[in-house]
């Protein structure tokens, strides 16, 4: 196995020859057997290690076991303990989903602390079978048969193409030792009865079903692939901006069957109801749908996709001076000549500390070239702003005045009306 790993690692992982990794090591099975294994073939790895505090004296006897481990093999072992039920109450998660967000939000702070390329975890072969019949159970479309991804940014898994099987053999053969988890004899676990008593069944049935799944999935990619291509080719989604994807719904009254284009269209956005972006498509301008990562708008005849953003609710920025604005989240210059896309304010006219934030409701102000003043609702309406638009635009503020709809227009009580030594020219980059 050693050579036929180190083989798969030349032709799909060649980073991984010389560059510093992290193995996720909960001390199983998989975990130790591909620690040894990359051992041989880049010394330049450590050890990451997640205590869930589960199983009392058994999950800390695990992360004992790991720390020797680290040790027989010479290499730097962290590890950490979490709270896991109190994060479970306090997200309402079940113990899984809670363990993985935990376990993965630490291993991402680490990626940047300890200067590594990646973090290798241990699923294999028989983990991406039972993670296909559970898909498979729940209805699940390409997306989620196509089986657990070898690469998902910074988190690799060079294991996939060796089975369970291969994996205990090697260990045996080198007089490995390893940790069993009492968890996963478990029978509430769904993952744990397919594996217990669904896939030894398949296997008896046919003696290659594992090798004839792999192929099968090799298949359902390479179909994955081709409507990805075929969808990319129709040029449906456009960018508006950074934060922002076009969606051309128009062009979607020429393709059937409409709930396939819809489903593999909108799925890698957690979109997978067909029969809601369906009526979403008569959707009044306005309306808004999400899924757990994003948001879709429906705004006069297309569709506009943007990633949910967790922000504070009043966020705001203090500026004490004109000559300090390095701190904020966009950014503005300043200047004393007039550049293109520059608004002329009257610094004596300012109050400061100033501020920068977002709407509020109430807010009203002058809009320069416009008589008398306006809501910045109506404001809003009048320049056909989306949703999304009104929710990301800027405003810089005095205590009581909107001053600047940054990039827009300015409030024409701190325009300056002709150029003199108090004149500051704004503009938003």
């Amino acid at each position: 196995m050693e050579k036929e790993f180190k083989k798969h690692i030349e032709a799909n992982f060649p980073e991984l020859l010389n560059q510093p990794y992290a193995i996720a090591c909960s001390g199983g099975l998989d975990s130790v057997v591909l620690s040894y294994l990359m051992q041989q073939i880049n010394p330049k790895g450590i050890l990451l290690h997640c205590n869930f505090q589960l199983r009392g004296l058994e999950s800390d006897a695990d992360a004992l076991f790991v720390q020797d481990l680290g040790k027989q093999l010479h290499v730097e072992t962290y590890d950490r303990v979490f709270d896991t039920e109190a994060y479970k109450k306090q997200t309402g998660k079940n113990t899984q989903l809670a363990a993985r967000d935990l376990r993965y939000n630490w291993f991402s702070t680490q990626l940047e602390e300890k200067k590594i390329a990646c973090i290798l975890t241990a699923h294999h072969a028989d983990d991406n079978l039972e993670t296909f019949l559970i898909e498979l159970s729940r209805g699940g479309g390409l997306e989620g048969l196509s089986g657990i991804p070898e690469r998902n940014q910074k988190f690799w898994r060079p294991l996939l193409p060796f089975s369970r099987k291969q994996l205990e053999n090697y260990a045996k053969e080198n007089k490995l030792q390893w940790r069993e988890d009492s968890s996963n004899k478990e029978s509430i676990y769904i993952r744990n009865r397919l594996r217990h008593d669904v896939v030894p069944h398949l296997k008896e049935i046919h003696p290659n079903f594992l090798e004839n799944f792999k192929q099968t999935q090799r298949y359902i990619k390479q179909a994955k692939e081709m409507i990805q291509n075929h969808l990319q080719e129709l040029d449906l989604v456009s960018k508006l901006d950074d934060h922002t994807l076009l969606i051309d719904i128009k062009k979607m009254e020429d393709y059937t069957p409409k709930s396939g284009y819809l489903y593999y269209l909108m799925a890698p956005y957690g979109f997978t109801n067909t029969n809601n972006l369906i009526r979403f498509l008569k959707a009044k301008t306005g309306a808004v749908i999400t899924s757990e990562t994003h948001r879709l708008l429906q705004d006069r005849g297309r569709w506009m996709l943007s990633k949910k953003v967790q922000e504070a609710q009043f966020e705001e920025y203090k500026i004490e001076s004109l000559t300090n604005l390095g701190h904020l989240p966009i950014v503005i210059t300043t200047s004393k000549d007039l550049e293109k896309d520059a608004v002329a304010i009257d610094a004596s006219r300012l109050e400061f500390p100033l501020f920068l934030r977002k709407r509020k409701a109430g807010d009203v102000f002058y809009p320069s070239g416009m008589q008398g003043k306006k809501k910045l609702s109506k404001y809003f309406k009048d320049e056909k702003y989306t949703q999304f638009e009104k929710e990301a635009q800027w405003l810089l503020c005095t205590k009581d005045a909107v001053v600047w709809v940054v990039g827009k227009r300015l409030d024409k009580r701190f325009e300056a009306i002709s150029k003199t030594s108090e004149t500051i020219y704004l503009t938003k980059q």
